[in-house]
């Protein structure tokens, strides 16, 4: 599974963070054995990839998947969005989607937008 994440640089809790990357997961088909995450930042939302990715990693090994993520730039993944299962936009509320987000949806891919 393929999923994109990008959020704003005011978005500041960890456990939604951790709610939509559950989201995501509970997507993922019988045989899925990689899920990669493709960060789009903020620096915030990147820290949040990595740690959780580096915390599950051993918890998820053990299940047979293989988590990795990756710091892209918005562009590539706009460049690349044939190839995501799932995007996750994290914001606070009354805050706007990002231009990718939007993008995105127009395209067709299926957006998770998590606020708190």
């Amino acid at each position: 599974m393929i999923v994109g994440v990008q959020g704003t640089k005011t978005f500041s809790s960890y456990h939604i963070y951790m709610r939509s990357m559950a989201v995501a997961m509970s997507m993922m088909e019988d045989g899925d054995n990689e899920l990669f995450v493709y960060t789009a930042g903020p620096a915030n939302i990147n820290n949040y990839v990595a740690e959780f990715s580096n915390v599950t990693e051993d918890s998820l090994k053990a299940r047979g998947i293989r988590i990795r993520f990756f710091k892209v730039p918005p562009q590539w993944i706009l460049d690349n969005h044939s190839s995501l299962d799932y995007f996750i936009y994290l914001s606070r509320p009354k805050e706007r989607l990002s231009s990718l987000a939007n993008k995105l949806d127009e395209a067709g891919i299926e957006i998770g937008h998590f606020q708190y």
